[in-house]
């Protein structure tokens, strides 16, 4: 999933979604706290194709496993599903929307806002909002958007897990 090429990285997401549905998931390091569905980011801006959307996701998906505790939910769990696993792991659960709020040319580069809706799951309770941006250098182009972009949701994913921990530590999930 960390490949330089999208066409591998979309092979090895496809490839881990079947895998999932045999009972194997995805897991960031460390023993297990969360278990994390992530939504198909929207988009407020414009010049965002929906190829953008969906390399973002698997991008946020990416960079949602590089944090201690998180397991990937699979696409196909469902409300019920997910609640009794929840329960019987012991397990705090959470659902990421996100939307790409502008993209566009600045000054010598592309500007990137995004946002990340954090909620319950599968109640989808909100719990908190994360706002990023980034700058990537260089003419407007489909790879300096994309950093652009990616950039931006790393700057947000920064703050989730003291929103995470936070939302465990008050025990309201």
């Amino acid at each position: 999933m960390r490949d330089g090429n999208k066409s591998v990285r979309r092979a090895a997401v496809e490839a881990a979604a079947a895998l999932s549905a045999v009972g194997e998931r995805e897991r960031g390091p460390g023993r297990t706290e969360f278990l994390v569905s992530v939504g198909t980011p929207g988009a407020k801006a414009e010049r965002v194709s929906r190829q953008m959307l969906f390399d973002t996701r698997i991008y946020l998906s990416e960079q949602l496993l590089e944090l201690n505790g998180v397991e990937l939910a699979p696409d196909d769990l469902t409300p019920a599903d997910a609640k009794r696993e929840i329960a019987r792991r012991r397990l705090h659960g959470f659902h990421l929307e996100s939307s790409i709020v502008t993209l566009e040319p600045k000054g010598g580069g592309v500007r990137a806002v995004v946002s990340i809706i954090v909620l319950t799951y599968p109640g989808r309770d909100m719990r908190g909002m994360l706002r990023g941006a980034a700058t990537a250098s260089g003419r407007y182009s489909d790879e300096t958007a994309e950093q652009a972009v990616h950039g931006a949701f790393v700057s947000a994913l920064r703050r989730l897990p003291s929103l995470l921990d936070a939302t465990r530590s008050k025990g309201s999930l």
